[in-house]
This record gives C-alpha cells, structure tokens and sequence, in this order.
C-alpha cells in the first residue's frame, strides 16, 4: 500500500512521470506475507536536485510504526531496489 500526498496524488495515480519536485510517496512495511501486522513506513521525497546518480533526485526515509525517523536520505537498501525502477517509472517501483 503506496499513500501519495494529496498535492500530486493525481500525477501518481496517473502514472504522470517524472512526478514533480516536492512529491511525497508513503510505503506501509509488514511483517507478515498477509499485511496484517504494521512494521513501519519508508517515504520517498522528490527533492528536484539530483543528488546521487543511482537514486535521481529522490531521498528516503525510514520510519517506525509511531512515524520516527529511524535513517534518512540515500538510503542503500532504497537504492538497491529502486534503480531497477527507472525506465519510465522515475524511481517508483510500486503501482498506485
């Protein structure tokens, strides 16, 4: 489950990519195969500036079930799955 901030849901949904600078996309992380059990979330924010060549211009945050922020920024675990995300999909790799 993907939440997108409501400014630019549209383009989201849509599949309107590059998505624009200051979008906000919310992933929910399970502990278990049927989603039941909440383990946290990981936010991808488009910040406009390509900072890192294997993540674009995004940065990632890893939160824990009470929204804290556990690690920010180029987060490797982020990068390694998201740059197979890139052809056409700017960096997004789950469907609204």
């Amino acid at each position: 489950l993907v939440f997108a901030d409501p400014e630019n849901a549209g383009a989201y949904v849509d599949g309107a990519y590059p998505l624009p600078a200051g979008s906000i996309l919310v992933k929910v992380l399970h502990t278990d195969p049927g989603c039941s059990e909440v383990a946290g979330f990981v936010s991808m924010r488009k910040d406009g500036v390509q900072t890192a060549p294997l993540s674009g211009d995004w940065s990632w945050q890893e939160l824990d079930t009470r929204s804290k922020a556990m690690r920010e920024g180029q987060l490797p675990s982020c990068i390694g799955c998201h740059t197979g995300c890139t052809e056409g999909r700017d960096f997004t790799c789950t469907d609204p």
